[in-house]
């Protein structure tokens, strides 16, 4: 009998590691993924929300140096204060666009 409970017990410590072990493959897989396709890893981050009803997400997250130090700052839509960031954020990007959207203005305005 102590045979199959200690047995019935490595098992379960074995599903147990298993799980675990699936779960750090899964998180480097999205760290991956965030490094080699972004625009894949944002979409998925959306979608994400979407299902969660995160109304108005918008995830964020860049750095930027340090005029003091050069060490890299974080920002992210955690932040606080990150109303204002992103406000400066629309600021400083305001005269971007995407290259087709430009080109179907183009087209349309002929």
């Amino acid at each position: 009998m102590k045979d199959i409970v200690l047995e019935a017990i490595k098992r379960e410590r074995d599903v147990e590691f298993e799980k675990k072990w699936e779960f750090i493959r899964g998180f480097y897989r999205a760290l991956n993924l965030f490094i080699d396709d972004p625009w894949e890893f944002y979409e998925r981050v959306i979608n994400l929300a979407k299902n969660r009803s995160l109304r108005d997400f918008e995830p964020c997250l860049f750095t930027a140096p340090c005029m003091y130090c050069a060490k890299l700052m974080i920002f992210a839509h955690k932040l606080e204060n990150y109303d204002r960031v992103k406000e400066r954020l629309h600021e400083a990007f305001k005269n971007w666009y995407h290259i087709g959207c430009k080109e179907r203005c183009k087209r349309s305005s002929s």
